[in-house]
């Protein structure tokens, strides 16, 4: 089932695999190069387009979440941007490419994880961008991902809890042994560059990235986040929310992702 639905949202990759199964396995360094030339330019940006939801990620960059943009647009030249759940990079991409930030891209599925590396290499972002296959929590540990399609681009994957955004049971199609570190350990370790600004959109393991970062958050050099999380309840905030606030952030925009009116992207800034 899943690979007949990817088949459908992905016609270069199916084209590919056409002509192996036709010819063999000698035809496979061709399957790869066809792959490979599935790439197109959008808003400026190079993208890796080999699947549907690659593509349609790539389409969408500047319309799906437009305060995601206006809040990229206030970053300066230089500051370090901080991307927790980066999928295949576009708003990662966009960062370093228009704006000139210095960026951190974690993205813990394989998969997407390929791709994003791609579409840095397809930019010539190596020295602005950098990846990270792996997730960051409240544990420095080595756990499950667990991952609902393995289709390039897919989101809805869950370090250590097989949960999604409303803490509902994931339905996982596939676990993946995954590096998970505390923001703080990652940055106390080696030696990264704290970040001006950072965005978490984890599929409903906020919570537990927002209890690893007690000592950024305190950090004075961080200027503001933006946290995707369900949508406020009969006015209030949800509570994943409150150690932000409490380290003297304030609510300065809220926005539907793609008009999902169940969340919303909470862009929160220092007092």
């Amino acid at each position: 089932m899943i690979k007949r639905i990817a088949n459908k949202l992905d016609p270069v990759g199916r084209l590919a695999d056409g002509l192996a199964l036709v010819m063999g396995d000698s035809i496979s360094s061709l399957s790869e190069a066809v792959r490979g030339r599935a790439r197109k330019e959008y808003g400026g940006i190079v993208f890796d387009i080999s699947s549907g939801l690659a593509q349609w990620r790539a389409k969408t960059h500047l319309s799906k979440e437009p305060g995601t943009i206006r809040w990229i647009d206030s970053f300066s030249a230089g500051d370090v941007f901080y991307d927790i759940g980066a999928n295949v990079g576009v708003y990662s991409l966009y960062a370093a490419r228009i704006r000139g930030a210095r960026v951190y891209a974690f993205e813990p599925s394989p998969f997407n994880f390929s791709t994003l590396c791609h579409n840095v290499a397809l930019n010539d972002l190596s020295d602005s961008m950098s990846p990270f296959c792996l997730a960051l929590s409240d544990r420095t540990v080595i756990d499950s991902l667990h991952i609902s399609s393995l289709q390039v681009g897919a989101a809805h994957t869950g370090f250590q809890n097989p949960v999604n955004e409303f803490g509902k049971p994931l339905n996982a199609v596939h676990k993946q042994a995954t590096l998970g570190f505390r923001m703080d350990d990652f940055i106390r370790i080696f030696g990264a560059p704290a970040p001006q600004h950072i965005k978490i959109d984890v599929d409903g393991a906020e919570a537990l990235v927002i209890a690893g970062m007690a000592e950024t958050l305190k950090d004075s050099s961080l200027l503001s986040m933006l946290v995707e999380l369900p949508a406020r309840s009969a006015g209030a905030l949800p509570a994943s929310l409150q150690p932000i606030i409490d380290a003297g952030f304030e609510i300065a925009q809220e926005e539907h992702p793609d008009r999902d009116v169940r969340l919303s992207n909470y862009i929160l800034k220092r007092r």
